[in-house]
């Protein structure tokens, strides 16, 4: 039996580290801690891997994790009064006898992150040691794309047929719109958007691998290729992206393709393949929501999205930073913006769970110190990039696999708040742990070295 699990552990490892989305985008604390529970044991049984000393990206992200279970550990009432004297306050709000507390105000909030984060760890201590051969890789990447295209498929039909319950599954909010099997469609977007730059990546290998065939079996080989299915999944996470309708979604889309062109016409000097299929791509996302909302109704969407139909959310924006003030070391606790947001702003008119900027929303949850640690894993991860590929540069569709991702995130997270959910933590992981993935030629063996 443990065999069978080392021989298929790249397909078991991605299937559970994503198993958690299909259940609210993760938001389901059982399915996240028996997805911690199953990848602990199967690391535990692949015990047996090369890999250096530990880096200090791996160290940054131990430090974060164990940061995270410092804000739920109870400490004595004099102590924080030394670290944090609004920590004793807010806590004396809530119950004047209490003696005992934690950073964080509610356990269950911080807990998600705590065991998402160990998911997170999991995943860089192993994928890119393990992973090390050409066709691991292969597989490792497709059946993230096999996951999302289950997504993308699913939501789809959901939105097609108007289903909105479909056993444990209900779709409350956002009926028009493709959410797939998570609760927020800006969040699936997010999701959908990752997936896209892992299969165009994906993509871009089989269509320099299988185009160097014979001239006599080109076409049959093309028809029933990689490069065929990927192109199929490709077209429907493209319209499952579109019919999020997702204002920033679609924007932060939009510029991480119009980077990627960029970034194909400097290195190529020309327009290629790529270019075209993404200008492609581009124009049928602009006529989409062109048609959907009528030309100048799209304008006014985004401009309304940035100035002015968006007032309660720079007012809860100044909230948050206010309230960050009043917590500037050790934050409120990771999870804990909701709890913050009941006790001081009850009176406003509307509630919110989340900032919907993750950019103030984890400086305030996690204080100096813990956008420190963030700041100092980033960097890290780039300096252990570029350790890892200290002997050849990377290659164009990993560094536009790199930036896109980046830059779809770092658009996305200035109104929203994606990266609070678990299952988009997990996927963007997972996709920068393929970036580090170094496939190696084995001596004696007939893998071959990797060509990307």
């Amino acid at each position: 039996m443990f065999s069978l699990i080392k021989k298929n552990f790249v397909f078991i490892f991605v299937s559970l580290a994503l198993f958690n989305s299909f259940f609210a985008g993760g938001n389901n604390h059982s399915i996240l801690i028996i997805t911690l529970i199953l990848l602990s044991f199967l690391c535990l049984i692949i015990h047996s891997y090369s890999r250096d000393n530990i880096k200090l990206f791996e160290l940054s992200l131990i430090m974060i994790l164990c940061y995270l279970v410092f804000q739920i550990i109870p400490l004595p009432k004099p102590l924080w009064e030394f670290l944090s004297s609004q920590t004793v306050k807010i806590n004396e709000m809530i119950n004047p006898t209490v003696y005992w507390f934690s950073i964080s105000l509610n356990f269950f909030h911080s807990f998600k992150y705590i065991v998402t984060w160990s998911i997170v760890v999991l995943i860089f201590l192993f994928i890119p040691f393990y992973v090390v051969r050409k066709k691991e890789l292969e597989l490792f990447i497709n059946c993230i794309i096999f996951i999302g295209f289950i997504h993308v498929f699913f939501g789809l039909v959901v939105l097609i047929l108007e289903i909105s319950e479909i056993g444990p599954y209900q779709k409350i909010f956002y009926l028009n719109s493709n959410t797939g099997f998570f609760i927020n469609r800006n969040n699936f977007c997010l999701f959908l958007i990752m997936i896209f730059h892992l299969t165009f990546y994906q993509l871009n290998y089989y269509k320099k691998k299988e185009f160097k065939l014979s001239y006599q079996n080109q076409f049959y080989r093309f028809l029933f290729s990689n490069f065929l299915i990927l192109r199929f999944i490709l077209f429907f996470i493209v319209v499952g992206i579109i019919l999020t309708k997702s204002r920033v979604g679609n924007l932060a889309f939009g510029c991480s393709l119009l980077t990627y062109v960029a970034l194909d016409i400097y290195k190529n000097k020309q327009f290629s393949f790529i270019s075209k299929t993404i200008f492609l791509i581009l124009i049928i996302d602009v006529l989409f929501l062109s048609q959907y909302f009528g030309s100048e109704k799209l304008v006014e969407r985004y401009l309304a999205s940035t100035f002015e139909g968006e007032q309660t959310r720079f007012d809860v924006f100044s909230f948050a930073i206010n309230t960050f003030l009043n917590f500037p070391i050790f934050g409120y606790g990771i999870g804990n913006f909701e709890n913050i947001f009941r006790i001081f702003y009850g009176a406003h008119d509307h509630f919110y769970d989340h900032v919907h900027n993750d950019y103030i929303e984890f400086v305030g949850e996690l204080g100096i110190i813990g956008f420190l640690l963030i700041l100092l894993m980033i960097f890290s991860y780039i300096k252990f990039l570029k350790d890892r590929f200290q002997y050849r540069t990377l290659s164009l569709e990993n560094k536009g696999l790199l930036i896109t991702v980046t830059l779809s995130l770092a658009i996305h997270s200035l109104f929203d708040f994606a990266l609070h959910m678990p299952a988009n933590i997990i996927l963007a992981a997972l996709v920068y742990a393929s970036i580090l993935i170094k496939p190696i030629k084995i001596r004696g063996s007939s893998r071959l070295e990797d060509l990307r």
